[in-house]
């Protein structure tokens, strides 16, 4: 498979990806490796078939858009863009989570994450893609057309 990602395959990488047995060991350098191999099998095992630098990549350009929005939706005056997987990315990347890994955590085994095999994400509430709250501010589009111009996440 190669090319553009689809809504289900990025919405199972994300539910992977904030799984407490990845998350706690994602530092965000080139030690990484092992973890992104293993979330690559994982993900591989829900019938997506992805590189490990595939992989690597939508989560960077993932973790940069949710960033965008979510600085965007910080500032106060303005009207709020909503991202279909901004609740997602905001369970990984969001305040409530340490951005350095539990001082207790052990190499990551094989068998961590093993019970999620199968299980499938909650869609409780789709939205289109990036698309504005409200209609009718201009520095709201024009913002929101920068966020969508460097938007390589496909």
């Amino acid at each position: 498979m190669s090319g553009n990602w689809g809504d289900i395959e990025v919405r199972e990488l994300l539910a992977l990806r904030a799984l407490d047995e990845i998350h706690r060991h994602i530092t965000g350098t080139v030690k990484d490796g092992p973890v992104l191999e293993k979330l690559t099998r994982l993900h591989r095992e829900r019938g997506f078939s992805r590189t490990k630098a595939q992989v690597a990549s939508k989560l960077k350009c993932l973790r940069k858009k949710f960033h965008q929005v979510n600085d965007y939706n910080g500032k106060t005056g303005r009207g709020r863009l909503e991202w279909t997987y901004f609740d997602l990315c905001q369970s990984i990347w969001g305040s409530s989570h340490s951005a350095e890994p539990s001082a207790e955590s052990g190499p990551l085994s094989d068998t961590d994450a093993s019970s999620t095999k199968g299980e499938s994400v909650s869609h409780d509430r789709p939205v289109a893609d990036a698309a504005l709250i409200k209609d009718g501010c201009d520095s709201r589009a024009a913002s929101l057309a920068r966020i969508e111009e460097h938007d390589d996440c496909d």
